[in-house]
């Protein structure tokens, strides 16, 4: 009868449930008499699972109990079997049965026969493989004869079939060998590259999934993408721009980024598919990933000693008190939420002395000389000092040893000025070509007052037969006119002939007659010094000069002054006297 009431049915199959009033007529179920009992495990596509049992039943015409329902003859019979696809709804494979392929259709067919021997409990086992991935059913259904005429049973089961894994591997060439530093460069940091991975089947060599057969029915939306980093060891692992991959008949591609340096596995993750858990698959390394680019730095300009207190002079060599320091940065392509690449230290950082190109001034950046072209310099490079500071730095220090001497010349004689010195990085390059920008990179270190100077030796007389003292000077050109150089204390001229010689002997003064007194050559304090000649002794008047040595390092700034001349015995007054006389 049709009741008036609301009612409600569950669909047992699926669990869905549908309210209607007053009518009964969409909510049936239908009850067996007989049927196959059998619960087929999930699978791994291409795995032949076996021993699977399958229970032939009926109800006892008396009892209604489920007795078996055969009798105990362990005659063999005529099973039909087929399959059905339920998500996906279609496919290309077909269920196999004892090695047989069964008829496999979205809707019941006739069957495919197979002859099974049932015990006498008219038990009997399969064995079932499906060469593809999916939700499937599986149909048993028998029609006695003969004695058995007018006995039907039927059954079905649905079971998962799973693939084994994910061949996750990148078409681009150049990857395969990647296992250390020394391996052929892949791609930049950032640079695109393929990622493909292919859900596959089962094979008796599985540890290699690169020649299995593809699960065509295989679909995800949003598997998970992750790297991990094989080398360098203790590094760190990139970040990837593709985190999640879609699946297509088996099969997903996308275009991936990896922001560090080294070789790293990438891994593709299902984390449960369809209920039976998670399938996933790792990647050999690939690499080797280098930087996209390195960025020099000036960390600082360093400092140019001044040679004598506050200035040098022209012609005199300065060193650095604090050498220019450099950090040169790898860099990835603009990918990854960290602007460095932390990997390029040790084994995976290429960049040798080799790869940084200086070029050194030959003038004055900004002071013009006497006839307008700039101050003239010599700037003496040497090998300065390259450190992996290990946190994608690479540190470069000039060396202590570099000196800049500006030159001496008639275009020098210039008032005092500030050295200011341009040292141009023309490019960063490491043996793998990655290159550096921003180039040319400016150093220009802090420099000393740069002074024009020269030695002026004050001409005195008195008898043969005392010590002569001549006084010493030393003095600057200030642009107008040469004046006392007042912060010169450290001129240090020596004694013992190295500095100072004496010429042009004259008159009845002798080579050897006389000479500088010992430790009598006294330093310059505040420009000023003196030094003391033997008397020559009796008779022996006469005179000499007393001049810089060509070969003393203090001739290379200091040449050019005034040459002093020592008289014994006679009063010539002073040379640079146009006349003189005395007023009583």
């Amino acid at each position: 009868s049709t009741p008036t009431g609301d009612y409600c049915c569950v669909d047992t199959s699926t669990g869905a449930t549908s309210c209607s009033a007053g009518d009964y007529s969409g909510c049936q179920m239908t009850f067996y008499k007989s049927g196959f009992f059998f619960e087929v495990p999930d699978l791994t596509a291409c795995k032949e699972e076996h021993g699977i049992v399958v229970k032939a039943r009926r109800a006892d015409d008396q009892t209604q109990k489920c007795v078996p329902a055969f009798g105990t003859d362990n005659a063999t019979r005529t099973i039909r079997f087929w399959a059905k696809w339920l998500n996906p709804s279609s496919g290309s494979q077909q269920v196999e049965v004892n090695g047989t392929a069964v008829e496999t259709t979205s809707a019941t067919g006739s069957g495919t026969p197979i002859l099974l021997t049932f015990d006498a409990d008219a038990n009997t086992t399969i064995n079932v493989r499906y060469p593809d991935a999916g939700l499937m059913e599986l149909f048993i259904e028998y029609d006695g004869s003969g004695n058995e005429t007018g006995l039907h049973l039927e059954g079905s089961d649905t079971f998962v079939s799973r693939p084994l894994g994910f061949y996750v591997f990148t078409k681009d060439p150049g990857w395969e060998a990647a296992s250390n530093s020394t391996s052929s460069i892949f791609k930049s940091t950032c640079q695109g590259f393929d990622l493909t991975a292919r859900a596959v089947c089962w094979d008796s060599n599985s540890s290699d999934l690169s020649d299995n057969n593809v699960t065509a029915n295989y679909e995800a939306n949003a598997t998970t993408v992750t790297a991990a980093l094989v080398a360098p060891s203790g590094g760190t692992a990139g970040e990837l721009s593709i985190t999640s991959m879609s699946f297509s008949s088996g099969s997903a591609c996308a275009t991936q980024t990896y922001s560090e340096v080294g070789i790293a596995s990438f891994t593709v993750t299902d984390t449960d598919y369809m209920g039976t858990g998670s399938v996933n698959g790792t990647s050999q390394p690939i690499g080797r990933f280098i930087p996209d680019h390195l960025t020099p730095e000036i960390s600082d300009n360093g400092t140019i000693a001044p040679a004598c207190s506050t200035f040098s002079y022209s012609g005199q060599a300065s060193t650095y008190s604090q050498v220019p320091l450099l950090q040169i940065k790898s860099r990835p392509g603009g990918c990854g939420s960290d602007n460095v690449t932390q990997n390029y230290t040790g084994s995976f950082n290429k960049l040798t002395l080799a790869g940084l190109v200086f070029s050194y001034p030959t003038t004055d950046a900004s002071q013009p000389g006497v006839n307008g072209t700039n101050v003239a310099l010599i700037y003496t490079a040497h090998s300065g000092n390259l450190t992996d500071q290990g946190n994608a730095t690479i540190s470069y220090a000039f060396s202590p040893d570099d000196n800049i001497t500006y030159i001496r010349g008639a275009n020098a004689l210039v008032a005092p000025f500030s050295a200011d010195v341009n040292i141009s990085l023309n490019s960063v390059t490491d043996a793998d070509g990655v290159s550096g920008t921003p180039v040319p990179l400016i150093i220009n270190p802090a420099g000393p007052q740069i002074r024009y100077g020269r030695l002026m030796i004050h001409n005195n007389y008195g008898p043969e037969t005392e010590p002569l003292k001549l006084d010493l000077e030393t003095q600057y050109w200030n642009g107008t006119q040469w004046t006392l150089n007042s912060v010169d204390s450290c001129s240090d001229l020596d004694d013992n002939g190295t500095d100072l010689e004496l010429v042009n002997w004259q008159d009845n003064l002798d080579p050897g007659e006389t000479g500088f007194s010992t430790n009598s050559v006294s330093g310059i304090t505040g420009g000023t010094g003196g030094l003391t000649l033997t008397a020559p002794g009796d008779g022996n008047h006469g005179s000499v000069d007393v001049r810089l040595k060509g070969t003393s390092p203090y001739y290379q700034w200091l040449d050019g002054g005034i040459n002093g001349t020592a008289t014994f015995g006679l009063f010539r007054g002073n040379d640079r006297l146009i006349h003189w006389f005395e007023i009583y």
